[in-house]
């Protein structure tokens, strides 16, 4: 898998945090489902083996982690994302799509989603095409009484 253009960040230490990531979900790339907290969880093991760092700090770090890797998953799973390698291959569907499992967020390859999690991520983008309809009708209506 190639990350190429799937970046995040800037500065060299978001960078650094973003490769291992990458490292880590490139390890469980297969796994039918992949969670931020399990990447993580991974990339503290990688940069913290021994776990020395104290438990606050580790905390700390842990929750930073979650969310770069919330974005990583976000711009990697969604073919549609300019800065997704995947976006010259987009066929319509995505390798995996969120959902919740256990609580946790989740991504689920495509072919192990229940029909409850497609319906939920149908009902999701049927939102998001609503409010970008909306938006989009707003600023068209701006643009034209500016005209006028």
């Amino acid at each position: 898998m190639s990350w190429k253009g799937v970046a995040m960040g800037e500065g060299t230490n978001t960078d650094k945090l973003i490769d291992v990531l990458r490292e880590c979900y490139d390890a469980i790339n297969s796994e039918i489902e992949t969670q931020p907290a399990l990447l993580a969880s991974c990339a503290m093991k990688k940069m913290d083996s021994e776990s020395t760092s104290p438990v606050l700090v580790a905390w700390a770090a842990n929750l930073e982690l979650r969310q770069l890797a919330r974005s990583l998953l976000r711009k990697h799973c969604d073919p549609t994302d300019p800065e997704n390698p995947q976006a010259e291959m987009f066929d319509g569907l995505q390798d995996r799509y969120p959902t919740k499992r256990n609580g946790e967020a989740t991504y689920v390859l495509l072919d192990y989603l229940t029909d409850e999690e497609i319906e939920e991520n149908l009902v999701r983008m049927g939102r998001e095409i609503t409010a970008k309809q909306k938006h989009y009708d707003a600023l068209e209506a701006y643009r034209l009484s500016r005209a006028a």
